[in-house]
């Protein structure tokens, strides 16, 4: 032990069993090539050479789909060895063993461990987005809104990945009932598209398409639920103020000419002029009214609901038109069952929506 020639000659025998395993892995044994260079470790105790040999050996038992052993062995490597230079390539290698064993909130750790320390601008993005997607599988949200909202952040292009991204967030806060934050990223989902310019695309347009579509939906619901109350001409005014924003944003979703969305839209759009005008005639009575006075208001009150009701029946037909160019859903078959009601004599045919119903 004490002889001044023992260093070199421990470390050749070192690089000659390692040497041993190299010729093995060329050959294709690949247990004898673990096992070679794990002896490594025993002759020469933490010298380059057996920390070399270890990563080689973890190598191998990834190729050989040994999961748990590769771990046991890249974790030993990465607890003992913190600040050697092979660490760091270690993160790409540990996503390969937790996405195999389905243990995906551990490989969302790894990515999001190699979005931080990568030297590749390319592979951070990839690695923030992917470690995000694998948090949402794994089912911790909290995490996932994180990495989501990070890489927005981060990274405006390219376009289509942060829309996605975008999406994703909004699908996670309105699985968390966070209406706030599932109308902001709805917003931010419609106004990149707007922003995009030449670098739209259909799935961008897609995207705002189904979130100014849900937009109005939660517009349609607030118009809804204003009562028309005495004195019918403020609350008359509030609800004439929010039909004007329903009517607004289901025009932007119509002019997005996604088919999915335009014929709901149109719907929506015909009903909200039915509910004014059932409302209107729901609305309050002044008290103190005689008979006679009573009968004039009610005069007035279907004067006020008719041109409602002529625009409901003529946005429904436009939404009926839609089958001469081959496109009929739900929608188109509900404007059919809304005309029926608003102007029975020419819709109320129930032989002809047979017919359609055979067509389609």
């Amino acid at each position: 032990k004490n002889s001044p020639d023992r260093q070199s000659i421990v470390e050749r025998q070192a690089a000659s069993i390692y040497r041993h395993a190299e010729g093995l892995v060329a050959s294709g044994q690949g247990q004898g090539a673990v096992t070679q260079f794990l002896r490594v470790q025993a002759v020469a105790p933490d010298s380059d050479i057996a920390i070399t040999a270890q990563y080689d050996a973890g190598n191998q038992l990834l190729a050989l789909k040994r999961w748990q052993q590769a771990e046991s062995l890249f974790l030993n490597l990465r607890r003992r060895y913190p600040r050697h230079t092979l660490i760091n390539s270690l993160y790409a290698k540990m996503v390969v063993i937790y996405q195999e064993t389905q243990r995906w909130a551990l490989a969302g750790n790894e990515l999001t461990a190699m979005s931080r320390v990568s030297d590749d601008p390319q592979l951070r993005r990839q690695s923030l987005l992917l470690g995000a997607e694998l948090y949402q599988k794994s089912g911790q949200s909290d995490r996932a809104i994180d990495n989501y909202r990070r890489y927005i952040k981060r990274y405006p292009q390219p376009l289509d990945e942060r829309l996605e991204a975008t999406y994703q967030l909004a699908q996670l806060q309105k699985a968390n009932n966070n209406q706030s934050r599932y109308r902001y990223w709805l917003k931010q989902l419609v106004s990149a598209h707007k922003q995009a310019g030449a670098q739209q695309t259909e799935r961008s347009r897609y995207l705002a398409a189904m979130a100014q579509t849900d937009l109005a939906s939660q517009s349609y619901q607030r118009f809804a639920k204003i009562r028309l109350n005495l004195p019918l001409k403020n609350s008359l005014a509030r609800k004439q103020s929010a039909l004007a924003e329903v009517v607004a944003i289901y025009q932007e979703v119509i002019d997005y000419g996604v088919a999915d969305y335009v014929t709901e839209a149109n719907y929506y759009l015909a009903q909200a002029y039915v509910r004014l005008s059932q409302d209107l005639l729901k609305s309050q009575r002044p008290k103190g009214l005689s008979a006679q006075a009573l009968d004039q208001y009610e005069l007035l009150l279907e004067e006020q609901v008719y041109p409602f009701e002529e625009k409901a029946i003529e946005l429904h037909q436009a939404n009926i038109r839609r089958v001469q160019d081959q496109l009929y859903d739900q929608w188109v078959k509900r404007s059919y069952q809304a005309l029926a009601q608003l102007s029975p004599g020419r819709y109320h045919k129930p032989e002809q929506q047979e017919v359609i119903r055979e067509l389609y």
